[in-house]
């Protein structure tokens, strides 16, 4: 007993040496910002067109400005004469499907934008339950996807829309078919707002010379380009030189996920903390680093009580199944498939401790969901999450493919509670200041609004 008590403070030590806070930081305050209202020069990446009125936040931490609220005076004026809402379609997967762009379609399509545009969703891709999935027939897929770029433009000549808002992710299954949609739309005049919400520009883009000429050429197509981290945001910045980039993260809604406050845990927790990992089973989302780590735990007495439920499908499922009952697991480690709606908002208040190694990542709505909820992240540098998550404030950050640090991340949290219990205190705040609906809503009616004014600004030629 002595020695798993002894490397669990030792473990904790070590981690708390790695996570010391600043005054500022353990005041819990999301982010050092500066604010500034009517300043048309005040936003760098050249968003706002002249005549604007801005209010908005300027990151110190991440140098990125996120837009707020914008008015213009033409837009609402045209607006009153037609009595109409511009239209804006919204191209992406099914929004019953599961994955990142479905989720933010539903976003939209829920938001407080959808009363002030028409937001008509145009459904691209598979039509699985997964996204990307493969319980379409080949055939019939095949021909709808061929046949999308036609349906594109009738429906960009029925209804109109004012601007195109395309969900893309940088891979060869959707890329080169979201191009299409992109080079149809300028053909008939819209505007285009392209949205990346997977894959890494660097690797996908600038893989070969003649693929990286094709990209700056597709993207100077578009009016704008929508990312949503900050690292997303440098690389495409750096690689294409374009001041045409903004970055919007994610957004969940808030009304779905609430805490359950957990006052004690040692009471609440008498036999050991709950880990949950919700995430899609593949190799790249550390699935199989978190058994590992799981099973490297097995044997402290400290931490015997501790369990982690596993939730998600995808093709690794049996791959983790399997490797689960190898280790002798079956006892410390639930694994219940998908889980969606209220299930999965069970899991999350059922939660101490959500956990997600990945190797990379975009922004993942079961980070943001988890903030909400009020449970402490232990995740991997990568991506959106360092823009989320802060050091010892929200929880832990460790590097990808590292067993070692799972392990640490694990010991430190279930060490000291009263650390994790101001860690949920925490991650309530930033998702509520941060990631709500009305902030998605604000900054896309920013956008939208600047591309429709500068579409009815645009000189009469004869």
């Amino acid at each position: 007993m002595a020695r798993p008590v002894a490397d669990c403070i030792a473990g904790a030590a070590a981690m708390h040496a790695d996570l010391q806070l600043s005054p500022s930081k353990a005041q819990g305050k999301p982010c050092a910002t500066s604010h500034w209202s009517n300043r048309t020069s005040a936003y760098p990446h050249g968003l706002l067109r002249r005549g604007a009125m801005l209010t908005g936040v300027y990151s110190q931490r991440s140098g990125v400005s996120h837009i707020t609220h914008v008015q213009h005076d033409g837009v609402n004026q045209a607006m009153k004469e037609t009595g109409k809402k511009p239209s804006v379609l919204l191209l992406g997967p099914s929004i019953n499907a599961v994955g990142g762009g479905p989720t933010h379609i539903r976003h939209l399509l829920r938001s407080p934008l959808a009363t002030v545009y028409d937001l008509i969703h145009f459904e691209v891709g598979s039509r699985g339950r997964e996204s990307p999935s493969s319980d379409e027939p080949l055939v019939i897929r095949t021909i709808r996807v061929a046949l999308s770029p036609l349906r594109l433009a009738w429906a960009v000549v029925c209804r109109a829309p004012a601007i195109l808002h395309v969900n893309a992710s940088l891979n060869s299954r959707s890329f080169w078919r979201d191009a299409v949609y992109v080079i149809v739309g300028k053909m008939l005049g819209r505007k285009i707002v392209y949205q990346i919400h997977g894959g890494s520009v660097e690797q996908f883009c600038n893989s070969r010379p003649l693929m990286r000429a094709f990209c700056r050429q597709l993207f100077r197509l578009t009016d704008y380009v929508v990312v949503i981290s900050a690292v997303q945001f440098d690389r495409f910045a750096r690689l294409f030189e374009s001041n045409r980039v903004t970055l919007i993260p994610n957004a969940i809604d808030l009304t779905e996920f609430a805490r359950e406050r957990k006052p004690d845990l040692q009471a609440t927790r008498p036999h050991g903390l709950h880990l949950l990992f919700l995430a899609r089973l593949v190799r790249d989302k550390g699935i199989f680093e978190l058994i590992e780590a799981m099973s490297a735990l097995r044997e402290d007495a400290v931490l015997s009580g501790m369990t982690l439920t596993i939730a998600g499908s995808g093709p690794a499922y049996q791959e983790v199944v399997q490797r689960t009952a190898a280790l002798g697991l079956n006892g410390r480690v639930r694994i219940v498939g998908s889980v969606q709606g209220e299930a999965k908002a069970k899991l999350l208040r059922e939660a101490d401790i959500f956990i997600l190694p990945s190797y990379h990542e975009g922004l993942p709505y079961a980070l943001l969901e988890s903030l909400a909820c009020g449970i402490p992240v232990i995740a991997t540098k990568v991506g959106g999450i360092p823009d989320v998550v802060q050091q010892g404030i929200h929880g832990v950050l460790i590097e990808p493919r590292n067993v070692e640090e799972i392990v640490r991340a694990i010991r430190l949290l279930a060490c000291d509670t009263s650390l994790l219990e101001r860690m949920s205190d925490h991650c309530v705040v930033q998702a509520r200041e941060q990631y709500g609906l009305d902030r998605l809503s604000r900054q896309f009616d920013a956008l939208y609004r600047t591309l429709i004014e500068s579409t009815e600004k645009r000189p009469v030629t004869t």
